[in-house]
């Protein structure tokens, strides 16, 4: 029986505080299962998630092979995340005695917002020029909350794209006096800009 769970951070340090879980702790009965299929969903916005895998085991330095073992032959006996973290150590250092082991695939991914929303402005909304004007952009995970830990910038890691079409001939082209394309970036997921518009027309406001 092995255990995994899924991390951030691509770290082979041991210590809690260099390593955040992102599920709970799973089991894997290498003895019996060939493969696993399996499904992890966050909150949050990871950019280097992996899977990190703990078994029990032994090298044998006469044949060079390794042995598993249950994992309670190596002290673990529940799903307890801080004991598997102080204990295991990497794979690549295990030693010839029974130790608990650790090792993760070099597959790492991310985890992004599902979608993305713009709040304060549609099709349908009339402002005055020259008004205050709140538009909050959000990130929105699956489950359509903001995405925890995205933080991202307008202009680098995605697009706001703003259009405008006059309502009559000769009128000036303006711009919001806080930017929405540039200048600034989401935290937790969200942000909310106080900005204007001198001129009149009808305005188009995109994430892209």
């Amino acid at each position: 029986m092995s255990k995994y769970a899924l991390f951030e951070n691509e770290s082979t340090l041991l210590t809690a505080a260099k390593l955040e879980y992102l599920s709970d702790v799973r089991s894997f009965n290498v003895s019996n299962e060939i493969y696993k299929l399996d499904e992890f969903s966050t909150d949050g916005s990871y950019s280097d998630a992996h899977i990190r895998v703990f078994y029990c085991a032994e090298r044998n330095s006469t044949n060079e092979k390794t042995y598993i073992y249950p994992l309670k032959d190596c002290g673990i006996v529940d799903n307890d995340p801080e004991k598997l973290l102080k204990d295991a150590i990497a794979e690549n250092t295990g030693g010839q005695d029974r130790k608990l082991l650790f090792y993760y695939e070099s597959d790492h991914f991310a985890f992004r917002p599902s979608s993305f929303e713009i709040q304060g402005i549609n099709s349908n909304s009339t402002h005055k020029a020259g008004e205050d004007l709140n538009i909050t952009f959000k990130a929105l995970n699956k489950v359509n909350l903001p995405t925890l830990n995205f933080g991202e910038y307008a202009g680098v890691s995605f697009l706001v794209e703003v259009n405008e079409s006059k309502i009559s001939n000769g009128c000036s082209v303006g711009e919001f006096d806080k930017p929405l394309d540039s200048d600034w970036n989401f935290e937790d997921g969200q942000k909310s800009l106080l900005t204007k518009y001198f001129e009149v027309g009808n305005i188009y406001v995109e994430n892209i």
